[in-house]
């Protein structure tokens, strides 16, 4: 839950009269998160049917087979949603799927509505292992290498956050070793954590309903 809170919840100013669309939302534990956090208004795709068997049920009926193209032309002038989340999406596509991933959710996305998106950190070394470490990982993100996709997409790049994972005596160690280094290196990333969390925000409106 303290994860989820740091990296979409309070990044992103959720509040449970929001709509929220997950892409690729796999086992759905993002989705048992949002019911337990009283939003209603929820929908998680994934283009593979067999994750349906893993989900929670308390978010069960919130799940949709599709890929993204194909939920988009179908809820194009239905619905719109105020928060659009993909956690570990990008890297498994190439750029140009990528920019298409992001560009197709603006024919849904509320107006002043927001994209919570995270991906393995290029800056950083630790970073680089998680990007690396399978061969299904093919595009390659820095902080700098995501604002360029925000603006062909049409979207505001608002910021990067650091992930906040593992024991806090371990956090604590790590940001004692990133502050030395930012002292230490003449060229130092904008964020060291291994994964970089980064909000878009499609201009106009609060992205409330």
């Amino acid at each position: 839950m303290r994860q989820y809170d740091h990296e979409f919840w309070n990044a992103t100013d959720c509040r449970p009269g929001m709509s929220v669309l997950e892409v690729g939302c796999g086992t759905g534990q993002f989705l048992a998160y949002l019911a337990a956090k009283g939003v209603e208004d929820f929908v998680g795709i994934d283009a593979d049917g067999g994750v349906r068997a893993a989900i929670p049920e308390a978010a069960a009926n919130r799940f949709v087979e599709s890929d993204l193209a194909d939920f988009v032309t179908e809820n194009t002038g239905k619905r719109r949603f105020d928060r659009v989340v993909l956690f570990d999406v990008l890297e498994h596509l190439t750029l140009e799927q990528g920019i298409a991933a992001l560009e197709s959710p603006h024919a849904i996305v509320a107006d002043g509505g927001r994209l919570a998106i995270r991906v393995p950190n290029g800056g950083s070394p630790w970073g680089l292992h998680i990007q690396y470490s399978t061969i299904d990982h093919v595009t390659v993100y820095t902080t700098d290498k995501l604002i360029e996709p925000a603006r062909l997409t049409g979207y505001d790049c608002v910021g990067f956050l650091p992930q906040k994972i593992g024991p806090a005596v371990r956090r604590t160690l790590q940001a004692a070793l990133h502050a030395m280094l930012d002292r230490m290196l003449v060229q130092r990333p904008d964020v060291w954590t291994a994964n970089v969390i980064t909000v878009f925000a499609r201009p106009g409106g609060t992205g409330a309903r």
